[in-house]
Parts: C-alpha cells; sequence; structure tokens
C-alpha cells in the first residue's frame, strides 16, 4: 500500500496569472443604448414624447455618437425652427450640417423608427439616459480628482472646495446648454404674459414684502435678483429683515386663488444664533418688548401675544440656518436641499375645451401649458387660456443672509475688498441660478458717523468692504433712523 503524497497548503490571494494569460476586458462606462435608441424612436414619432424628452435631456447626455448628432438635429427643428421632428426632416439637417455619415445615414433613422417605443415609458428612459450620463461625470471627476491629489497640492482646503462644486454641479445638473433665442420670441413670449397678467389669468412676476412703500418702488421683489440692506449697528437690519421675510413666506389662506403659489423662504444668520432669531421674530411679531423678554418681565396680555405670535409661524414655511462662516459653496448647496425638499410644481386638469379634457402638457417655449389633441401641429399650438389648477404650486423664493460681511469667501483672495467683491458676484450669480430673491444684510463703514448731524443718511459709498456691492446689487435700501443721532 503506497502512502499519499501530503496536499499543498492552499494558497492566499488570488491565482497567479500565467504567462500571456489576456487582461480582462476595459469595462463599457455606463450607459443604455436601447433606452436612447427607444427614445430617439418616441421623439421621431410622438410629439407628446418630444416635449417630455426635451424637458430633461440634451445632446451631450447620450453615450452613442450618432445619437448625439441625432437627437442634436431633433432639439433645433423643435427649438429653434419650430418644426415637427421626423425622418425626413432629420435626415436633411444632418446633410446641411455634413454629418450624415456620423449618424449612420438614412438606414439607421429607419432603424430607429422601427425601434420599440412605450409612449409612456418615454419619460423614465429619458430619465435613465440622464442618470446614466451622470454616473459617467462622476467617473470622469473620481479620475481627475485622482489625478488631482497625487500632484503638488498646495491648498488641501481650496482644492477640496473645487471638488465640492464639481460634485455640486453633477448632483444639481439638469437642462443646460440651451441655445440662444431669437428676440422676437422673446419679447413676443413677455408681451402675451403681459397682457395675461392685466386680466388676471397669470400671477405678477413681483414677490410682496408686505411693505407698501417698497412694494410701489420695486414692484415686488424679483427672483434672480440681489438686494442689499445697509446700515449702521443697531439700526435694526435683522429685526426689518426677519418681518420681510416672514410677511412674504405666511401661509396662504384657502380664499386666495390657486394660481397664487405659495412662497418659503430661509434666513441664514451668520451672526446671531437661532434661538435669539427666535426670540426677536416673536417679539416683533407680538409687538413685545425685548427688553421686557430678556429680564423675565412679560405681562399677562404680553403672554397672550406671544403665544399667538407662536402659532403664526407654526405653518410658515420659513427655514433659519445659524452655521457661522458659510462659504458661498455651502449656502447654495443648503438653498438646493430647501427647494428640493418643499418645491413643488401646481397640478393642472385636462383641457378645458369643451368635449375635450385631454391632459394638458407645458411647453417651455410657449411659457404655458398646450393641448396636443387641439393643437396636434406645433407650428400652431397655442396657450390655453385659462388651465383648471388644482393643486397650488410652492416654492422656496426668497433668502435672507445676516449678514455678507461675515461669509468666508477664497483663502487666497489678495485683500478684503477683493473678497467681497466675489462674495456679492456669486450671490448675485446664485439668485439668477436657483431663481431666488437674494436680500443680503450689509454694514456700512463709519464715514457716516464724521458726517454732520444733518447730512448723516447713508449713501452708496458708505457701504462696507467693497465698491463691487452697488454694482452687483439690482436695489440697495438703507435704513436710518434719525433719533438714533439724538
Amino acid at each position: 500500500m503506497t502512502e499519499r503524497a501530503p496536499e499543498a497548503p492552499p494558497t492566499r490571494g488570488p491565482p497567479a496569472r500565467s504567462v500571456g494569460e489576456a487582461r480582462a476586458p476595459k469595462r463599457r462606462p455606463p450607459c443604455d443604448i436601447e433606452a436612447e435608441r427607444s427614445t430617439l424612436s418616441a421623439c421621431l414619432t410622438d410629439r407628446a414624447s418630444l416635449l417630455m424628452v426635451l424637458d430633461i435631456l440634451r445632446p451631450k447626455h447620450f453615450f452613442d455618437d450618432k445619437h448625439q448628432a441625432v437627437f442634436d438635429a431633433i432639439v433645433e427643428l423643435a427649438e429653434v425652427r419650430r418644426i415637427r421632428p421626423d425622418t425626413i426632416t432629420v435626415l436633411g439637417l444632418l446633410q446641411d450640417r455634413n454629418q450624415e455619415r456620423r449618424a449612420g445615414g438614412k438606414e439607421y433613422l429607419d432603424e430607429l423608427i422601427d425601434a420599440v417605443a412605450l409612449v409612456p415609458n418615454v419619460q423614465a428612459y429619458a430619465q435613465r439616459i440622464f442618470g446614466k450620463w451622470k454616473l459617467r461625470e462622476y467617473i470622469s471627476l473620481a479620475r481627475r480628482i485622482e489625478m488631482g491629489a497625487a500632484g503638488d497640492v498646495d491648498d488641501v482646503d481650496a482644492f477640496g472646495d473645487a471638488i465640492e462644486r464639481d460634485v455640486r454641479a453633477i448632483v444639481s445638473a439638469s437642462r443646460s446648454g440651451r441655445k440662444p433665442v431669437h428676440i422676437a420670441t422673446i419679447v413676443s413670449t413677455e408681451a402675451d404674459r403681459a397682457w395675461r397678467r392685466s386680466q388676471g389669468l397669470e400671477v405678477p412676476d413681483g414677490i410682496s414684502t408686505g411693505f407698501e412703500r417698497i412694494d410701489r418702488k420695486t414692484a415686488g421683489l424679483q427672483t434672480g435678483n440681489l438686494y442689499l440692506i445697509a446700515a449702521r449697528p443697531g439700526m435694526g437690519k435683522t429685526a426689518f429683515l426677519l418681518d420681510m421675510i416672514a410677511m412674504i413666506c405666511r401661509p396662504v389662506t384657502q380664499h386666495v386663488p390657486l394660481r397664487i403659489p405659495q412662497i418659503g423662504g430661509g434666513v441664514f444668520s451668520l451672526e446671531m444664533p437661532r434661538s435669539q432669531l427666535g426670540m426677536r421674530s416673536l417679539c416683533s411679531r407680538g409687538r413685545v418688548s425685548i427688553q421686557a423678554w430678556k429680564h423675565n418681565d412679560l405681562q399677562r396680555a404680553e403672554w397672550a401675544a406671544i403665544e399667538e405670535a407662536k402659532d403664526d409661524f407654526l405653518n410658515m414655511p420659513l427655514w433659519i440656518d445659524d452655521e457661522p462662516a458659510l462659504t458661498l459653496q455651502k449656502l447654495c448647496a443648503k438653498i438646493r436641499a430647501l427647494k428640493a425638499d418643499y418645491d413643488r410644481e401646481e397640478k393642472v386638469g385636462g383641457c378645458p375645451t369643451p368635449g375635450c379634457g385631454a391632459p394638458l402638457l407645458r411647453d417651455a417655449a410657449l411659457g404655458g401649458y398646450v393641448c396636443l389633441r387641439c393643437f396636434p401641429d406645433p407650428a400652431t399650438a397655442r396657450v390655453v387660456e385659462s388651465p383648471p389648477i388644482i393643486e397650488r404650486a410652492q416654492k422656496v423664493a426668497v433668502i435672507g443672509i445676516d449678514y455678507l460681511q461675515l461669509m468666508k469667501g477664497r483663502e487666497n483672495a489678495p485683500n478684503r475688498n477683493e473678497e467681497i467683491g466675489e462674495i456679492s458676484r456669486g450671490l448675485k450669480a446664485a439668485a439668477k441660478e436657483l431663481d431666488v430673491a437674494m436680500v443680503a444684510l450689509s454694514q456700512l463703514n463709519r464715514a457716516v458717523e464724521t458726517r454732520s448731524v444733518k447730512d448723516r443718511r447713508p449713501q452708496m459709498s458708505d457701504l462696507r468692504d467693497s465698491g463691487s456691492l452697488e454694482q452687483d446689487a439690482d436695489a440697495i435700501f438703507f435704513i436710518y433712523r434719525e433719533e438714533y443721532y439724538k
């Protein structure tokens, strides 16, 4: 009987690769070619699908180069030339651009028409394509981060801020790359909106502040604008800001027409903790002395006023953030998070035309709702005058900052004036990008105090730290109390 040789101990780790063994094939980036084909097929055959896709996708979101060329032609035909895209018009435009070969020619367009596309699923297809594009962007960014971190990084914080901006740009990415629009289209749309507002069919653009004189001078706060409220310390800037935003965000009552949206807001306090802001809001709303509150000297009537004021804030869509030394990137991230949680589009019913009742779709180019059953041709499509609204819209539309000079700017800014200038430019850009009215408090320099008693009203030249503030702001409000100097 022969003895068996002992078994070799098991090896740890992956098995050794033999010489000449082929490496694993390179993985293809995230994509869904079938979803891209089905989406293009739906865009070429169904106008309702085309409108939905145009609100989600841009040519760069497609992975296949042929699909990018085809969709770019579809976008120009639909949005610029106002022609319904089909195989003939798309092929003609591709030939004019010398891109017929890139897009696969007429044979490939015919294949797209034959692709199976379930119209009810087109929006899901588009969202999937968009999601795959985001994943590809994350992979590309990760590679750039790895290459950058492996090199010489002098300022780690600045490097991290750049990464945060790039990640946030991908996270918050939506429809981009819009092409210029002809001036005739713009003025026609605005003239139509003005007429609709005059007839009470559309909500005015301005946001009422609750202060009649301010509303009369500004026509209400406009989203996309930067407003400054400036004064010397002790003039009541914070109280005025809280009162104004609380008036804007007061809950809309049931008797208000459904076309009036519910406005929400946020206050970012870099100076005071939120407990102090809460105390000031209650005292201001209840018309109670802050000193009596601090010294615990409130009378029974004042306690009743505080309770009533507290009830006013229960259903108010207003949020307070007291993180100190906020950077512009963090501020924008917090505002985006607020809008993602709160914003909601209005819901409309079917077409009000007698005997129709078909679902209405929002047309971004026309700036309103259209009925595809009543107007199947995009060249003759008209906005439904009075769409039946069944649920009110709500959106965060006003942001307060207390105060601008306490925000943290770029670390390597050459001086404080340049740093404040970059912050003010960033706030203006953020207001436009996030579609909010940005209201920032600002300090004044001591030049006001050195002037004669008869000439102590503040001027734009009294704004502290930077001359860029008066350039970037769309409107500046000064608070002046004559009794302060007596």
